[in-house]
Order: structure tokens, then sequence, then C-alpha cells
């Protein structure tokens, strides 16, 4: 029969598809640099240039279609369990409950798998609640997977846009004087502005004294606590968590 881990090599392979169509996209070299002299400040201004956009709608429904993929595994692990014990939820309110707020858990673990649950059972799903882990240096991948699939399932479909995450200076020069922008919020546009430089000694100047590298990703768009987190990076990172840190926490309750 169809179990948890069944669904999530499924979910994976929906990962896997969404990052060959990304890549697919890059190969095509949608954005490039290009370099004008500002003629009032009397430096170089580099921006991104960009050349062709998604296909925002192909983009959309494979982002939502992995990330519902991935709630059903890990919520298709929770009746697994529940259903081992009379007197629990109706089946279709059963559920895993995920919660960023401690004091609001105990509802949440009602309604989701109900009371008849073994106390040991629901001591192990609260230890991987959110909640816990809020003050951690990276996003909790559970309060991830559950905004996502919110978003995606009651409020509108998931979008993403190409965007730049980094800057990176590459060498040395001190012939060359840049002077950083911030990196740049939201989609990539034609004005967007990366740096601007100066050569101070033209004549003692080499193009390879000082090369910038500019690292972009596929980003999500107005996602909650995703905001501007790159989606494949992402979406591994629920996966990996749910394969390698929930699965074996309870799969001896649902076996």
């Amino acid at each position: 029969s169809m179990d948890h881990h069944r669904i999530l090599d499924w979910a994976s392979g929906h990962v896997e598809s969404v990052e060959a169509m990304f890549r697919a996209f890059w190969e095509k070299k949608p954005s490039v640099l290009v370099t004008k002299y500002d003629h009032v400040s009397g430096e170089q201004v580099v921006r991104l240039r960009v050349r062709a956009l998604p296909v925002q709608d192909e983009w959309t429904f494979r982002i939502g279609d992995t990330v519902h993929s991935l709630r059903v595994a890990l919520d298709y692990l929770a009746y697994r369990i529940v259903a081992k014990y009379p007197g629990g939820p109706k089946a279709h309110k059963v559920g895993f409950p995920i919660c960023d707020n401690g004091p609001k858990y105990a509802e949440l673990e009602g309604r989701r798998i109900g009371r008849a649950v073994p106390c040991d059972i629901k001591k192990a799903i609260k230890a991987l609640q959110p909640y816990h882990r809020l003050h951690a240096p990276y996003p909790e991948p559970l309060l991830l997977l559950d905004e996502l699939e919110n978003i995606h399932k009651h409020r509108r479909l998931l979008s993403a846009h190409p965007a730049i995450v980094g800057i990176q200076m590459v060498g040395s020069s001190t012939n060359v004087r840049i002077t950083m922008s911030s990196l740049p919020q939201g989609p990539l546009n034609q004005t967007t502005e990366l740096y601007r430089y100066v050569v101070i000694d033209p004549a003692a100047h080499r193009e390879n004294d000082l090369q910038v590298r500019v690292t972009q990703h596929v980003c999500f768009d107005e996602a909650g606590p995703a905001c501007g987190l790159p989606v494949i990076p992402t979406l591994k990172c629920i996966r990996d968590h749910l394969r390698d840190v929930v699965f074996p926490a309870l799969d001896g309750y649902a076996s």
C-alpha cells in the first residue's frame, strides 16, 4: 500500500523536475551584465539587463505541486499513526500539527491528532514543533512548509522570480575603487544597478585584476517566512528535514 515514504519519493521527483526547469532557464543566459559610463559621477555603472523572462504559469504550478506533495507525505504519516487508535478525529480532519506558538499547540494537537494517541507519540510529535527552534539561525523547515502550503491552498498560487542573492569580488586591486549598491529586492528589472567602479590609473589597469561574480537564484515571491528565499534550496531543505528528522522520529509509531 502507499505509505509516506513513497509519497515523499514522489515529492522528491517534483523537486528534481523544478530544478531541471530552472536549470534550463539559466542555460539560456536570461540576463547579462552591462556597463555604462556615468558622465556626472565619472563612474562606470554596472547593471543587470534581463533578456528573457520565465514562463511564470509553469513555474507557479510546478512549485505548488511540489509543496503540496511534501505536505501530503507528512499528513499521511500522521494518519497512519492516528488511525491505529479508536476514538480519534474523523479521517478528513487528521493531519500533522505544525505550530510556531507553544501556548496554542495543545488546541492544534487536539484537532489534528486527537486525544486517543498515546502520550509517548504525542511527546515525539511535540518535540518536532517549530516553536522550539524559532531563534535558530536558519528558517525552520516545517514552518516554511506549513506557510507555503497554506498560501498555495487557500490564498493564491505560489510565485517565484529570478533574483540576485550575492555579489562576490574575486582577486584584488588597489587600482579599482568599487561602490556597492545594496542587493536588489524582488524581481530583476532593466534598471537594477549592482555596483559602480572607478579605475584610478587607466594606463595600469588590467581587466583581470578584479572580477565580480553575480550569483542568481529563482526565489520565492511574497511567501511569508519563505519570501526571498531560493526555491530549490528551500524545497530540498524541507524534503531532507522530513526524510532525515521527522520520519525517523515517528516511523516506529506508524508501522
